[in-house]
């Protein structure tokens, strides 16, 4: 399974070979995409050390268009004609909708050979249109440079991902209206805890406006890696991971941060004003969820984090 504090980048090890997935050619030196720049192969290899080129090795999720990416190409895994596994430059199947309109929305453009996902529950790279179908190594191959296919899922050892994180980066989330960050209020770790809109920190309390994005690109907090945002149109919190709840999956998309299940509901940040708060307050911050409407409020900005080499968060 994917480690709990799996971040955005991760590894993909395949248990029957311990080999990982690369974007590389085969042992016999041939590219078979030589001609064609919008594909390019992939195989099995020995984990690259970290003082090497490891990136060749990183992948992610993109759940807005169901696709999985190479981090340094950003192309998708595809299928070639003879069902054998590359990877391609994203792109769509322009349809129309029931009105007649250009369909907009890229999950539904995508074409099927690009849609993966890993489930995690089964450990498994699956077709996000049919989930019987499943990543598999050709011919059980535990050599490098093993070539990959697609196969009907039986639970060999060969079909079995495990995910192994990349290191992860943190960032603050910043609102471009409000000129504040993401902060979990009084440093709280538990679920529950409230999630408002502060100045940005530089020292060592920084941790509470820290937030990465794990393996599925929802966001978490530093603060505590099991919780996720719960964000509603009264405020956010932070909250065990619910998949009954649609208010848990939100996704950095460009300068909007959006609901997973409806991209068009988004995070934004507003200012409450009171004669007085039940804590003393006269004004407080919140990020709540609402329909786009394109204004500032609802465009933010992902800051990376560089810790001072003197401060340990």
């Amino acid at each position: 399974m994917a480690p709990l504090n799996c971040g955005k980048y991760f590894f993909l090890k395949n248990r029957h070979n311990k080999l990982y997935l690369e974007n590389t050619f085969s042992p016999n030196g041939k590219n078979e995409f030589a001609n064609d720049p919008t594909k390019s192969p992939v195989s099995l290899w020995k984990k690259i050390s970290s003082d090497e080129n490891f990136e060749s090795q990183l992948w992610f999720q993109d759940p807005l268009t169901e696709t999985v990416r190479h981090k340094m190409t950003n192309k998708c895994i595809s299928i070639t004609v003879d069902n054998r596994i590359c990877l391609e430059v994203f792109k769509t199947n322009v349809r129309n909708d029931e009105h007649g309109e250009p369909e907009t929305s890229a999950r539904n453009n995508a074409t099927n050979v690009q849609k993966w996902y890993y489930n995690k529950e089964r450990q498994v790279i699956e077709s996000c249109t049919n989930p019987s179908k499943v990543l598999d190594v050709v011919h059980h191959s535990k050599d490098e440079g093993a070539e990959l296919c697609v196969a009907d899922f039986n639970g060999r050892r060969s079909q079995i991902w495990r995910l192994k994180s990349a290191e992860i980066n943190y960032f603050y989330v910043k609102s471009v209206s409000e000129r504040k960050v993401l902060d979990v209020l009084g440093g709280r770790t538990k679920a529950g805890s409230m999630v408002g809109l502060y100045a940005q920190k530089t020292t060592a309390s920084v941790k509470t406006q820290l937030f990465f994005e794990d393996y599925e690109r929802n966001i978490r907090s530093k603060m505590n890696k099991r919780l996720v945002l719960n964000v509603s149109d009264t405020g956010t919190t932070l909250a065990k991971p619910n998949p009954n709840s649609d208010n848990q999956y939100w996704l950095i998309s460009g300068n909007k941060i959006v609901k997973a299940g409806d991209s068009d509901i988004v995070m934004t940040a507003i200012k409450l004003t009171h004669p007085a708060f039940q804590d003393g307050r006269l004004d407080e911050h919140r990020a709540i969820s609402s329909r786009y409407e394109g204004s500032e409020s609802q465009h933010w900005v992902i800051i990376y984090y560089q810790p001072p080499t003197n401060i340990l968060i």
